[in-house]
């Protein structure tokens, strides 16, 4: 995205690294550009969440905010997530649920349905717990999965 979830954490937490990620040229310039007072704690790289061009155990957090919506296969980008996670890590985000309100069902096809998260969680041999919940009055769908 655009940079401003990332913009927040890094501002408020003085040790913090980040790599931020779009598949979109524009959307990184964005987030460089958002970023840039950060530069020397922030790397923003295009990238696609489907194939993410890093290392197994590379990372100790995957950070995911309204975007897994986007991906077109957010199995995959789950998968990928829990990849990239060092033993130990977290995968934590929210994103917005098929049939909320904040719904276009022509705009975003590729929704997760409510308990489709937990049950990939539950079933992936890489996680270790998982815990899914509403928010935002079923809305959206809460997250954090911590890697085996």
């Amino acid at each position: 995205g655009a940079g401003a979830m990332a913009h927040h954490l890094v501002g408020a937490t003085p040790d913090l690294r980040l790599v931020v990620t779009d598949v979109d040229p524009e959307m990184c310039a964005a987030a460089a550009q958002a970023l840039e007072a950060f530069a020397s704690r922030v790397t923003v790289q295009e990238a696609d969440a489907n194939s993410l061009p890093f290392a197994d155990g590379s990372f100790d957090f995957v950070l995911s905010f309204l975007m897994l919506h986007h991906t077109g296969d957010w199995r995959r980008t789950v998968r990928e997530a829990m990849r990239v996670l060092r033993s130990g890590g977290r995968f934590v985000g929210f994103d917005i649920v098929a049939g909320a309100p904040l719904h276009h069902p022509k705009r975003f096809q590729t929704l997760l349905r409510r308990g489709e998260l937990d049950a990939l969680l539950a079933s992936d041999p890489a996680v270790a717990r998982a815990r899914v919940r509403p928010g935002l009055a079923g809305a959206v769908v809460r997250f954090v999965a911590t890697k085996a």
